[in-house]
């Protein structure tokens, strides 16, 4: 509300004909953004979104005067664009918008570069004085919220390890499994979707350490799932020979990677360290246990468990460095 009024007041200001241009830019930047970090970049993809439109958008137009049926495909195509693209990045929304309107001035006759001029100067208010309120009127830390889906998405690596864990003791619980190999991943998606809608809030120094714990939560989600499917290809198969010996290194394995995603949530979510070693080998060392035809049958959930294991550590190691 603050927002929109300052808005509409100074937009009136600049234009008397285009004021809603502001209000529209201070009302955008706030949906789907609920915190500080989330509307300053929504706001920056805005702005930078109705610049390049304004470039293309009147270059396109001016060059495609006098040819209508042309203009309106522009205007199909900038629709399209909109709808396919926007959903991946604001920025591209905001572009193919600035194009549409150049395209449908172009055909109303009454482009000029004095109306995209006051796009792009209505714009910048509206984003100036969104993102004011934004940080100065009920203003909302994105670090709480951050730190809330990293909790969320090593409670789903958990509970699908626990998963793992049953299975490979026991038949009968491929579907709790893949139950949480889903739940894994939508955590991992609303935890990168998150840290893209905030990317203009990290400090340069922590743009590097937000590039590479990305990374490094891909390689631990890709991990996880291909450890769950392989439990749930071993309680199809027939129980292994040396099931007795077998069962307890697996359960071991898998308390021993519970314990790194553990020093992994204490890192990211606590900002506490334990002394780790990405280079750990007890998992391999479990392994090695088994007698030699045994040890090749399970050669893949080892290797699994051993990738998986060094990318929490990693993570540990990654964070403590920054």
């Amino acid at each position: 509300m603050v927002a929109a009024a300052l808005s509409t007041v100074v937009g009136e200001l600049i234009s008397a004909d285009r004021w809603y241009w502001a209000v529209i830019t201070s009302f955008m930047i706030f949906t789907g953004a609920t915190t500080r970090s989330g509307i300053l970049t929504k706001a920056w993809r805005r702005l930078l979104g109705t610049i390049g439109g304004v470039t293309v958008g009147f270059g396109i137009a001016f060059l495609l005067a006098g040819n209508p049926m042309t203009l309106i495909a522009l205007c199909v195509a900038s629709v399209f664009c909109m709808l396919y693209f926007g959903p991946l990045n604001y920025l591209w929304q905001a572009l193919f918008v600035t194009i549409l309107i150049a395209s449908l001035f172009g055909l109303l006759g009454i482009l000029s570069p004095n109306v995209l001029e006051l796009r792009v100067t209505e714009t910048a208010a509206g984003v100036v004085i969104g993102t004011a309120s934004a940080y100065l009127v009920f203003s909302t830390s994105s670090r709480p919220a951050l730190l809330h889906q990293m909790a969320a998405y090593f409670d789903a690596l958990d509970h699908l390890l626990e998963q793992v864990r049953a299975a490979l003791s026991g038949p009968g619980l491929e579907q709790s499994v893949l139950v949480g190999v889903s739940r894994l991943d939508a955590a991992q998606i609303a935890l990168q979707d998150f840290t893209k809608s905030m990317s203009l809030g990290f400090l340069a120094g922590k743009r590097g350490l937000a590039a590479s714990l990305g990374r490094l939560m891909t390689v631990i989600t890709q991990r996880a799932d291909q450890l769950g499917r392989m439990a749930v290809v071993s309680t199809s198969e027939p129980p292994a020979p040396h099931r007795d010996v077998l069962a307890p290194i697996l359960t071991g394995a898998v308390d021993h990677v519970l314990a790194s995603s553990d020093r992994a949530r204490t890192a990211m979510v606590e900002n506490q360290y334990a002394d780790t070693r990405s280079s750990d080998t007890t998992i391999v060392d479990m392994f090695t246990e088994l007698p030699p035809d045994l040890r090749v049958a399970q050669a893949d959930i080892a290797q699994m468990l051993s990738q998986l294991n060094w990318a929490l550590l990693r993570v540990v190691e990654v964070r403590e460095h920054y």
